[in-house]
């Protein structure tokens, strides 16, 4: 699948949430917040696919075209993790939390400040790598 075929499926599914949100949002309708996320839950999905696919391909051993390491893939596979398990827990706390006592919030934020966090880190630690190789490229 071409570079743009992806862009367009990812907008569609981002355009089709947001619609489902606002629905749900201005009372039109009274959905499950599950049911409004299938969306994410499908792209969530392909994604899953792909980045197990490419785990395999690395240690299956074969002829790699990319030269992505096993760490980094790995990484994608935690990030993967820590936001579909702060989706599920904002859906559970939406459709199942009175509104006058919606729990702690700290909760169901924690997935998503460990990602943002630990995305943070890695930039850094790209930017730092990637400027020490340059530097080391420069003084030769």
């Amino acid at each position: 699948m071409a570079v743009i075929h992806r862009a367009l499926f990812t907008w569609f599914l981002v355009l089709l949430f947001l619609i489902f949100v606002a629905l749900r949002v201005d009372a039109k309708t009274q959905w499950n917040w599950f049911v409004l996320f299938i969306p994410i839950w499908i792209y969530d999905c392909i994604l899953l696919l792909y980045i197990l696919y490419q785990i395999a391909q690395h240690l299956k051993g074969g002829r790699v075209l990319n030269t992505i390491p096993i760490q980094r893939k790995l990484w994608y596979l935690l990030a993967w993790a820590l936001k579909v398990s702060f989706q599920v827990l904002l859906c559970i706390r939406q459709n199942y939390s009175p509104s006058s006592e919606r729990g702690s919030l700290f909760i169901v934020l924690g997935p998503l400040i460990a990602l943002l966090s630990l995305s943070s880190l890695d930039v850094l630690y790209v930017l730092v790598r990637g400027r020490i190789r340059y530097h080391d490229a420069s003084d030769m």
